[in-house]
């Protein structure tokens, strides 16, 4: 778990990471926040807490700042500093009810024709919340970066990226909101070529590597039905209405092949591109 951990939001980030001892008793329960946090809220809970320099926050696109930084930094080191074969990772401020999210994904793996992924090593799971639909919102390569669940390495991996503001080249600086940074560097260090990947316009190169590689690599599952508590704010927007929805999500898995084809795009996102619509 990982986030910030301040005065005003310490009683609920406590009740946040006891929820998840008691839905996870045995699990490794590791918090990373920055140093200065008030940490005593968690500290009878937690295994180990990991209080790291802040990086403060990241120009990425048009100006705009966001924590990809932050959440790149947490994130990796809390996953290294975890043993375990598998690993959920998620926010201080998100909470546990139950496990049912376990079960989706042993239901998951039980069927041989989803057990593996082409990238990772098994497939990542999701929430629908944040998980872009190109057919609804004009964003492609946008996995959601709200909870993950899968084996450690492989979201190692995942979130293995570098730090924006490390980065000194222009080519670097693109309009691109995180969750598309974290994946199309994932899909880079996998010898995709970068002109596949651009987010920025409906090329039809760009279409068929998004849907295929969001297809073949993640499990998307509705959190509210899986255990898995979000902040109100996520919910009361209209942001839901253009997103990925599990129920829709193993239909989209069935069209997506061994490798991207346009094809295999659907057929709302194909008018996008005779459209010549750009992102976003």
């Amino acid at each position: 778990m990982q986030g910030p951990i301040t005065g005003a939001s310490r009683d609920q980030i406590a009740n946040n990471v006891l929820s998840v001892r008691k839905v996870l008793p045995d699990s490794q329960l590791i918090v990373v926040t920055w140093k200065g946090a008030e940490v005593s809220a968690v500290h009878h809970v937690a295994d180990q807490i990991i209080e790291l320099d802040d990086p403060g926050t990241t120009t990425l696109g048009w100006d705009q700042k966001c924590n990809v930084d932050r959440q790149l930094k947490s994130v990796h080191t809390g996953l290294a500093a975890a043993t375990s074969e598998f690993a959920v990772r998620m926010r201080l401020d998100t909470a546990l009810e139950n496990d049912l999210f376990v079960r989706a994904y042993e239901k998951m793996l039980a069927d041989e024709s989803l057990a593996t992924s082409s990238l990772f090593q098994q497939r990542v799971m999701a929430t629908s919340i944040y998980f872009r639909d190109a057919a609804k919102s004009n964003y492609l390569f946008h996995p959601s970066d709200i909870f993950h669940f899968g084996l450690r390495k492989d979201l190692l991996a995942l979130w293995r990226a570098p730090l924006v503001q490390e980065k000194k080249s222009a080519a670097h600086q693109l309009a691109l909101v995180p969750e598309q940074y974290i994946w199309i560097h994932y899909l880079i260090s996998n010898d995709i070529p970068a002109a596949h990947l651009d987010a920025q316009r409906f090329r039809w190169r760009s279409m068929a590597m998004s849907e295929w590689s969001l297809a073949t690599n993640w499990w998307v599952i509705d959190a509210k039905s899986n255990g898995i508590v979000l902040p109100d704010r996520f919910l009361t927007s209209n942001l839901p209405e253009k997103t990925h929805f599990e129920t829709e999500w193993r239909e989209f898995v069935k069209r997506s092949g061994t490798r991207p084809s346009l094809r295999a795009c659907r057929w709302n996102v194909l008018r996008k591109f005779t459209r010549k619509v750009k992102w976003p």
